[in-house]
């Protein structure tokens, strides 16, 4: 008998950043993004984000961190945009004049991930749209400056584990005492290198334990222990150096980090978990 895999994914976040131009400036950004609106046609805006650096450890543990000071005038203010559909739905557009990003969240109920190929090919259609209207406005190609990949892993009781003090039939980590544990909270980094072993990026992982209401609360009122469901939260992201890459040929460069993010998921769970989702 054939197990279904059921893989504990709640997110996934393919994004890239890229070389700002001015056709992408303030109000400007959302002209072009008129031939996404279709498919996602409720916008909202929230904060900028800006993709941190990574570089290598040599270069940057010892360079000197200097506070940047930066006079930005209200025109010229990062404007991030997500958009959504008019009907639920598991994607999620982010935009800003020097970003890029698809999210995929899986709804209550909805189906399992559906898998880093058809998720990344729908980030390269978006993303094609996206290009060719900076292009019809004057503008050029996109360059990529930068790419990072998320995965958010929210594990909740099943016939393995129910309580924190069960953490290690599910997360392979040994530390002495884990089973009087309330709650755990671990966090590493590491370099991930292309198979000549030059630097690619860096991986970044944390394994946090914590707690969801099991319903929403009707009201307002303090939930109390009985009302919450305990989880395991296992977030990984593979980060890029630096990149000056065209879009046609960025798919291909997420293979490292997507194979970096499995590499950490497998070694950070155990056996027997990675067979009760069926993928073993």
């Amino acid at each position: 008998m054939t197990t279904v895999a059921r893989p504990p994914v709640n997110e996934v976040v393919i994004s890239i950043s890229f070389r700002p131009q001015p056709v992408l400036d303030g109000p400007r950004l959302l002209i072009a993004l008129s031939r996404i609106l279709a498919d996602f046609p409720q916008v909202t805006e929230v904060p900028p984000y800006e993709m941190p650096a990574e570089q290598p450890f040599e270069e940057q543990a010892w360079q000197p961190a200097v506070q940047q000071i930066r006079f930005v005038s209200p025109p010229e203010m990062q404007r991030r945009y997500w958009l959504t559909a008019a009907e639920p739905s598991p994607l999620l557009l982010q935009i800003q004049s020097n970003y890029f990003a698809l999210n995929w969240r899986r709804q209550e109920g909805g189906e399992y991930y559906p898998g880093f190929e058809q998720l990344l090919e729908s980030f390269q259609h978006y993303l094609s749209l996206f290009e060719q209207a900076a292009i019809d406005q004057g503008g050029e190609p996109l360059t990529v400056s930068q790419l990072e990949l998320t995965y958010i892993n929210i594990l909740r009781p099943d016939k393995l584990w129910g309580v924190t003090k069960d953490l290690s039939r599910v997360i392979n980590l040994s530390i002495p005492g884990m089973e009087r544990f309330e709650g755990l909270n671990v966090a590493y980094s590491e370099p991930v290198r292309t198979e000549s072993g030059s630097f690619y990026g860096r991986l970044h992982a944390a394994v946090a334990t914590g707690y969801q209401p099991k319903a929403e609360p009707a009201g307002i009122r303090s939930l109390r222990t009985p009302d919450m469901t305990p989880i395991i939260n296992l977030s990984i992201t593979t980060r890029s150096a630096k990149l000056a890459e065209s879009t046609a040929t960025i798919s291909q460069r997420f293979d490292p980090a997507h194979d970096a993010v499995t590499g950490a998921f497998k070694s950070l769970t155990t056996d027997v978990a990675r067979r009760n989702w069926g993928l073993l």
